[in-house]
């Protein structure tokens, strides 16, 4: 996976020549981590998600444009085979609601639902690894946010010590700034975390 943005595209934003490939991978490896997803561009990627038997799926992407297929993996009781929902709608925001064949006016296995309970409507059957969704999302163009959070991990990382000092021209006059290391365990600091809210999976409980 590429990084999130290009050396040249460092160079413009920062000013600073000869960063190395593989410090820009690492740093966009931090954001991503944090963010929970690719971020750039992806086509027809298929991701193996937990259902917890509600209507919703939420595929790993906060820039979903468009979904593909839906297959139900294991679905084995009373020898059904594999399924796909007779269609579904999906958000940009990473929401998948299907909806599920009906026979009879009852659901597809009769009066109660895949755990015994009475069948739900349109509720995705429960399971470890249950559903595969094939999708394709991401930014064409990332953020500039996005890079310049990068540009500062990427800048982090090539510090030489914990606190490093940089001199900057400032009307003609030379005034240093200090970089800290983050100490939070995940490689950002809070002005970075702050930023990179809006672009974070939300925890589904």
């Amino acid at each position: 996976m590429d990084p999130l943005l290009s050396s040249g595209e460092f160079v413009s934003i920062t000013g600073r020549e000869g960063i190395d490939y593989l410090v820009l991978a690492a740093a966009s490896g931090i954001v991503r981590a944090y963010c929970g997803w690719e971020i750039t561009s992806v086509v027809d990627q298929t991701v193996v998600l937990d259902s917890n038997g509600s209507q919703l799926l939420m595929v790993p992407s906060l820039q979903l444009t468009d979904v593909s297929a839906v297959v139900v993996k294991g679905v084995d009781w009373y020898g059904l085979p594999l399924l796909q929902p007779a269609s579904w709608t999906w958000s940009t925001a990473g929401m998948v609601q299907c909806t599920w064949p009906r026979w009879g006016g009852f659901g597809m296995y009769g009066t109660h639902g895949f755990d015994g309970r009475p069948a739900t409507a349109n509720a995705v059957p429960p399971g470890l690894g249950r559903v595969a969704v094939t999708y394709s999302g991401g930014y064409q163009d990332v953020p500039p946010e996005l890079q310049a959070v990068t540009c500062s991990v990427a800048e982090r990382i090539t510090a030489p010590s914990e606190v490093a000092q940089r001199l900057e021209n400032v009307g003609g006059i030379q005034t240093s700034e200090t970089y800290s290391r983050a100490t939070d365990g995940n490689g950002l600091t809070a002005m970075e975390v702050a930023v990179l809210a809006r672009y974070r999976l939300p925890v589904m409980r």
